[in-house]
């Protein structure tokens, strides 16, 4: 079980869709009016994610995993739903930058970082090697495949649609996270 609770979660980290907005990145960004090289402003939005990062590894242990797992869920929720009321409007450039910024910082918070480091308590000590190896692999292939559908259906449906696919995947994961995530387990007893 803690196999699959480890691949899933790792599903959910994909296919709430950061490696869709990370590639697009450039491309939203130079919709914003922002008179900055739009690689500047990709490569600012996306430190926003690694502050992020570090203020949840001081989070993690005083919140809860599960905890931080909702309200980071909560948050790319809300965000993604601001980005798909953007792609409908004409003229978005700062409200979807902001949008997007709060993906970036939501998606730090929780499910970015809680897959890969609950793997550690997942497993014993003599599984924890296989168990990361076959998580790992998980990620790759969903990395994989949201890197290579999302350029495809975004040539085949409207971004909004699929952007509202990456929210319903978000919304599953909320309970899944809330249910499945372990607490800090302690395999001392070994």
């Amino acid at each position: 079980l803690n196999i699959v609770i480890g691949i899933l979660l790792m599903v959910f980290q994909q296919f709430c869709g950061i490696n869709a907005i990370l590639d697009h990145l450039t491309d939203i960004m130079s919709n914003t009016g922002i008179y900055i090289n739009e690689n500047l402003q990709s490569a600012l939005a996306q430190s926003s994610q690694l502050v992020s990062v570090f203020i949840a590894l001081f989070n993690m242990d005083g919140i809860g995993r599960r905890k931080m797992w909702g309200i980071s869920s909560c948050f790319l929720l809300l965000s993604q739903m601001l980005y798909i009321i953007c792609l409908n409007m004409k003229n978005a450039g700062w409200f979807q930058a902001s949008s997007v910024f709060l993906y970036l910082l939501s998606f730090g918070q929780g499910q970015g970082p809680i897959p890969w480091f609950i793997c550690h308590d997942l497993f014993a000590k003599g599984d924890r090697l296989d168990g990361q190896m076959l998580i790992t692999f998980g990620n790759m292939i969903c990395s994989f495949g949201v890197t290579y559908l999302f350029p495809f259906l975004k040539k085949n449906m409207d971004e909004y649609i699929i952007m509202i696919i990456f929210m319903c995947i978000t919304l599953i994961s909320l309970p899944f996270g809330m249910y499945f995530i372990p607490r800090k387990l302690d395999w001392s007893d070994e």
